[in-house]
């Protein structure tokens, strides 16, 4: 009896530690496999915490832009990626000074996915709804700019969908966040910056 409480308590320890206990421990237990995206812990409104992702729900998001990529249009001082169990088609890159970008492929939680048939049509619909937008010539083959969110939606025929989520503590000028989330937006598609 004392060795199954003992038992018991390691099992709820590592449950405090997050190593087991998760819906994510049905799928292969041990020996299947899970990486971490980050091991730079963001600072700032809204951070987040390096987590385990299984690396079978699909593509790393984190994987979609460097940090290079963003330093070469926010400046010096962005931290690696980080992309939580919660919502691993995101990854959120914090810049010096506390704001944060998030890359985010369609869907929510595990239901995310990399490719989405009829891209451009989807972004179209999606904009139907998304209130005041702004075009974003230039980008992809449909791109628009969300002003309240912040966020820049871009379409590339024929299946690839995804945004670009900017989050700051103070309010920041459209003028030059739209460029700049474009000139991000091209490097994830190869494209030059217009």
């Amino acid at each position: 009896m004392g060795m199954r409480m003992v038992g018991f308590g390691l099992v709820a320890l590592a449950c405090v530690f997050g190593t087991a206990c998760s819906s994510d421990s049905k799928s292969g237990g041990a020996d299947a496999g899970t990486t971490t995206t980050s091991t730079v812990a963001p600072s700032g409104p809204g951070a987040t915490t390096p987590t385990t992702v299984d690396p079978k729900l699909g593509p790393d998001p984190c994987q979609s832009v460097t940090v290079g990529d963003l330093e070469d249009v926010f400046g010096a001082g962005v931290t690696e990626g980080v992309r939580t169990v919660k919502n691993p088609g995101w990854c959120t890159w914090t810049i010096s000074g506390g704001a944060q970008i998030t890359f985010r492929y369609p869907g929510s939680g595990a239901k995310y996915n990399e490719k989405t048939a009829n891209a451009v049509q989807a972004l179209t619909t999606k904009r139907s709804t998304a209130g005041e937008t702004r075009d974003a010539p230039g980008v992809g083959d449909a791109a628009y700019f969300v002003v309240l969110d912040s966020n820049l939606v871009v379409a590339k025929a024929p299946d690839t969908l995804f945004e670009l989520h900017y989050e700051a503590g103070l309010p920041t000028d459209d003028a030059v966040l739209l460029p700049q989330l474009s000139t991000v937006a091209q490097r994830h598609l190869g494209q030059p910056p217009a």
